[in-house]
């Protein structure tokens, strides 16, 4: 462990002096009194071993003993925690920053980085500990899967994910982050397609996908007033967002219509499988329209071009008949959205 830049105690270490097989000499200085002393640390892997601890301390018990003026004197020794400096390793950009208004998704960073850790071997960032935390906030690590080719890149999602700069890019509960273990490769999906868009448009857009069970009242922007019984004549298609996402394709409502196709998937008997399909994976979790009609083998309507990068998940539906469930379709490139109710399959 790189100590440098360490306050331990009183003291504050500046530099490494020398080392050796047993243990690390650091030049150290007392910020009191503004003398500068040596410590020696114990090697990382010899500190669980008794007999090297008890070697080590005999030896500056000898040392202080002989009271030489050829020899150097020790005035301390003993054992230290260094759990404060274990935790620099795992601070979130915000706690970095010292700015105060830690949430609970600074925990979830923190945890990114021991998962990190375990699919590696290694820890994010490496240096002194001023390196360390200004890496934390200024620098995104390198993709796990860089370091351990073996990582399944659902996993590596997943550890992106939670060690996002930005706590808004991050899972925003731990509910969120059990829901996307529950389905890996959903999440990943989600995920790669909204940091495409930001690369593209150089902000989040709309809103972050994932295999989350997300609030849709808090995420998407749904016209409730499309909502119509099965069987009911198509509503006519919702108009493009009054400022759609820079960098997004140009769709024309004129030569195709999302919502009939939409509906179409959910309301078609021809197209049953979708919906039954749909049905059959876990209430409000989102999956990609195209895997999933590939699932059920069901041929994606022309009117649903991929450009649109559409996502789907269905929702209990109480009101006006627990018998319903509403479809909602929501695309990623654009942030248009519809809900379709349909029967539930009994």
């Amino acid at each position: 462990m790189d100590l440098i830049g360490t306050r331990i105690g009183s003291y504050v270490v500046e530099r490494q002096l020398g080392a050796g097989g047993a243990g690390t000499v650091y030049a150290c200085r007392h910020t009191l009194i503004d003398r500068e002393v040596a410590v020696k640390f114990l090697h990382d892997e010899h500190v669980r071993d008794p007999d090297q601890v008890a070697r080590f301390f005999q030896e500056a018990k000898a040392a202080a003993e002989i009271g030489h003026p050829n020899i150097i004197v020790i005035i301390d020794y003993g054992t230290l925690e260094l759990a404060g400096v274990a935790r620099t390793y795992v601070m979130s950009p915000e706690q970095c920053e010292g700015k105060g208004a830690i949430d609970h998704r600074s925990d979830i960073y923190s945890l990114g980085v021991m998962l990190y850790e375990m699919l590696t071997g290694t820890l994010p960032f490496e240096g002194s500990v001023s390196d360390i935390l200004f890496a934390h906030m200024t620098r995104s690590p390198d993709p796990p899967r860089q370091r351990n080719p073996s990582i399944p890149p659902a996993w590596e999602a997943l550890c992106l994910r939670m060690m996002e700069k930005a706590r808004e890019a991050r899972f925003q509960s731990v509910t969120q982050l059990a829901h996307a273990l529950e389905d890996l490769r959903g999440h990943a999906m989600a995920y790669e397609a909204a940091r495409v868009e930001r690369a593209e448009t150089g902000h989040s857009g709309h809103t972050l996908v994932s295999g989350a069970s997300n609030d849709i009242r808090a995420t998407l922007r749904v016209d409730v007033g499309e909502l119509a019984p099965a069987g009911a004549d198509p509503a006519p298609p919702p108009p493009v967002a009054s400022e759609p996402i820079p960098g997004a394709p140009k769709l024309s409502y004129a030569s195709f219509d999302p919502r009939s196709g939409c509906a179409a998937l959910v309301e078609d008997p021809r197209h049953a499988a979708f919906a039954r399909t749909l049905m059959s994976r876990p209430v409000g979790r989102w999956f990609e329209v195209s895997e999933l009609c590939q699932t059920a083998s069901v041929a994606q309507p022309a009117t649903l071009p991929r450009e649109l990068g559409l996502f789907v998940a269905w929702l209990e539906h109480p009101y006006p008949d627990p018998s319903l469930g509403a479809v909602v379709f929501l695309s990623l490139r654009t942030g248009w959205s519809t809900v379709v109710l349909c029967a539930r399959a009994r």
